[in-house]
């Protein structure tokens, strides 16, 4: 009896604190507002970059598997260095994910409750500008190394990294009960993520948000 009293408790604590991060989000934040404008962003520039493309050749496709490795190498290192550790200058960063999105939510429940909390999900709306500001001197560099093309290519497949990293995670949260959450690809890789999101697991094992590369090479692969 006295242990169910404990459980109880601590249950009712959590819930407390969980309360207190949502009563954090702000009261003008406006989820549509916030998953439309970097993701618009994100796919206008690769539009522009598509077109912008001229006499392409085939030996110039190979940046895309180059970039793609280099950027499920980034996503690992970024989430286990970073958003899991508090370093001076991103401490905001690890305080929105792990004292924040991972309290609200664990292996036990990862449903989002409402869409406010995209806040807690997505990231931050000035992300799209932020990577694109990043990335447009590596596309002057390797304009002047190798070509405009492979520039270009660079940018788009980074482009649609990141909103792959970004609507996976969405759907990784989406209620149980979603269409989107029966798809049999976001199944197995919402299992990998719902592993992660065991307190016991989140500073050891599948920081691959998107695909399992890294973790697989690294050996923070954890399927169970």
């Amino acid at each position: 009896m006295y242990l169910r009293f404990l459980f109880l408790r601590a249950k009712m604590k959590l819930n407390e604190l969980k309360s207190n991060i949502i009563d954090q989000i702000p009261r003008t934040y406006n989820p549509y507002v916030h998953a439309l404008v970097h993701s618009t962003i994100a796919v206008i520039f690769v539009i522009v970059s598509i077109l912008l493309i001229k006499n392409l050749s085939s030996i110039s496709l190979i940046s895309i598997p180059i970039t793609l490795f280099l950027l499920f190498g980034f996503e690992w290192l970024i989430h286990k260095h970073v958003l899991h550790r508090k370093r001076f200058g991103v401490g905001e960063l690890y305080k929105k994910h792990e004292l924040m999105h991972h309290v609200i939510y664990t292996n036990e429940d990862m449903s989002m409750g409402s869409k406010r909390e995209l806040y807690l999900i997505l990231t931050p709306p000035y992300a799209a500008v932020l990577i694109l500001i990043i990335l447009f001197p590596l596309v002057l560099f390797l304009t002047l190394l190798f070509s405009f093309n492979v520039a270009l290519l660079m940018l788009i497949t980074a482009l649609c990294f990141f909103l792959s990293y970004e609507w996976l995670h969405f759907c990784y949260h989406l209620p149980e009960n979603h269409w989107l959450g029966r798809n049999w690809l976001i199944t197995k890789l919402k299992k990998l993520h719902t592993n992660h999101h065991n307190p016991l697991n989140m500073k050891k094992w599948n920081f691959n948000v998107t695909f399992p590369v890294f973790d697989l090479i690294l050996k923070t692969y954890k399927k169970k």
